[in-house]
């Protein structure tokens, strides 16, 4: 997140990001968002390939397609007992089928296919050619970003990724089954599916954010710094919530206070309305208010 605030100028020159692989999302995402409504090239997807992973000294290429006589396979399991989802083209063959892959990006979508279901067909196409090293799922990813912008008019205002990381074995699963096989029936379905969650989840992420502002010009007067601290703790879960609530021991740890001064503090935000209690007990927990 400070990777893409500082890349819009809106970051703090002190607030610099020491993850290389945050930093270099960050700035191909801001790049995306910056091009998207031009069309797909070799030199760019290349870039894309630097721009991501340039700092990873294990790779033997960088900035252009993978190399080499070795075939790509995609694997799991332990080397004594592999087992083998997928091979991709040899490297000798990647440029011809990027090529193809390209000019589909940058076709106009046949009849009577929708524009997103042609985003999860190029997704699934590129894919399969695996072209780089390392890197595919994020840059496929961020092709599916770029297409969906261009059919929307505007850079879209969710995220694929998180949605896929949070079903990855499907995600797996699903790409796999559609590799080896003609009928894509099954990747295409999961792919709906998932873009409806990201959907889904990004109205979910605008709801929260607005609770959160209104939450905090009602109560901002009334916490202080340890108050704050927790709260903040509470909202950085996101919508999903902070797993068990706070608690008296979770207050105790975060504040490095004593039991006798957490359990004060969170009576007083109770009896103010900036949390609510729930159970009893041992399973005493507090929760934000919900949104009205």
């Amino acid at each position: 997140m400070s990777s893409v605030l500082n890349n819009l100028n809106l970051g703090s020159a002190t607030n610099q990001v020491k993850d290389l692989r945050a930093r270099a999302i960050g700035q191909q995402i801001v790049l995306n968002r910056e091009t998207f409504t031009r069309p797909l090239t070799e030199t760019a997807l290349k870039y894309w390939h630097e721009l991501l992973l340039g700092y990873d000294t294990t790779l033997k290429v960088t900035g252009d397609y993978r190399q080499g006589t070795s075939p790509m396979r995609i694997v799991s399991g332990p080397e004594y007992k592999q087992v083998i989802h997928f091979i991709a083209p040899p490297a000798n063959r990647v440029a011809v089928e990027m090529e193809g892959f390209i000019a589909y990006c940058n076709s106009t979508y046949p009849p009577g296919i929708h524009p997103v279901l042609s985003a999860g067909i190029a997704h699934l196409y590129f894919e399969s050619i695996h072209p780089f090293e390392d890197g595919n799922g994020r840059i496929g990813r961020a092709i599916l970003e770029k297409m969906l912008s261009q059919q929307l008019g505007t850079f879209i205002p969710f995220s694929i990724s998180h949605s896929i990381e949070a079903r990855r074995k499907a995600y797996y699963v699903a790409l796999n089954t559609s590799q080896t096989t003609l009928d894509i029936t099954s990747w295409l379905n999961y792919f709906c599916e998932v873009l409806l969650e990201a959907i889904d989840y990004a109205d979910s992420l605008v709801d929260f954010t607005l609770h959160k502002q209104t939450y905090f010009n009602e109560f901002a007067t009334q916490l202080d710094p340890h108050h704050r601290k927790a709260i903040d703790k509470l909202f950085a879960a996101g919508p999903a919530g902070f797993q068990g609530g706070m608690s008296t021991r979770k207050y105790m740890y975060i504040n490095r206070v004593s039991q006798a001064t957490a359990a004060r503090a969170l009576r007083y935000l109770t009896s103010i309305g900036a949390l609510t209690r729930h159970g009893s007990g041992r399973s005493t927990h507090y929760l934000l208010p919900q949104s009205t």
